[in-house]
């Protein structure tokens, strides 16, 4: 169990220590961490692939339950986005984007944050990944799952609000000549009037 800490995973189907439970590690560690995750998923009477082809990594995404997102420092991935528009609620560490992209209870579950000493798995980031997936897994099927599974899907995670938030700090700034944007209008980066000359 202290590996998965280290790995992406995808945790499709029933539960943790359930037979029938099944994970697909993405971007799993080598050597090592890549074997004390392969022993900690056999300890949980779990399946794991390493890899998955391409053309199944969508099925995967699609089929899975819940997706455990457990960087320990993250700027922002795409898992997290990918497997919300597949309806996929995440689990996740509390860190970087993940905090930004998943709302506990509305799309995932955070389990706080990771050590990032990665030359140590603390046992408290094990009980804290372990308990945040038992907790995903007791909604899976829930009315609660599946409200959560709309709202994944849903979920606006375009520049627009962002972006709209950010002009108006710049127009905060009091600067003259500033105004608003309209709406829906983007500028073209490499147009004549943006690019600066000599």
């Amino acid at each position: 169990m202290a590996a998965l800490a280290t790995s992406q995973l995808v945790a499709t189907r029933a539960g943790l220590g359930v037979p029938d439970a099944s994970t697909f590690r993405r971007g799993a560690a080598q050597g090592l961490r890549g074997a004390r995750a392969s022993a900690a998923a056999d300890t949980l009477s779990m399946r794991t692939s390493a890899r998955a082809a391409p053309r199944h990594q969508h099925h995967i995404m699609a089929g899975a339950d819940v997706l455990a997102v457990t960087s320990r420092f993250e700027p922002c991935g795409l898992i997290q986005l990918q497997g919300m528009r597949y309806g996929t609620p995440c689990a996740c560490a509390s860190t970087g984007g993940l905090v930004d992209t998943i709302i506990e209870g509305k799309t995932g579950f955070h389990m706080g944050r990771l050590s990032v000493d990665c030359n140590v798995v603390e046992p408290a980031d094990v009980k804290k990944v372990a308990t945040t997936l038992q907790r995903a897994i007791k909604v899976v099927g829930t009315p609660a799952y599946e409200e959560m599974v709309r709202n994944c899907m849903i979920q606006d995670l375009s520049w627009k609000g962002p972006a709209k938030n950010w002009e108006n700090v710049l127009l905060s700034l009091g600067v003259a000549g500033g105004e608003p944007g309209v709406e829906g209008e983007e500028i073209a980066p490499l147009a004549k009037e943006n690019v600066a000359a000599p």
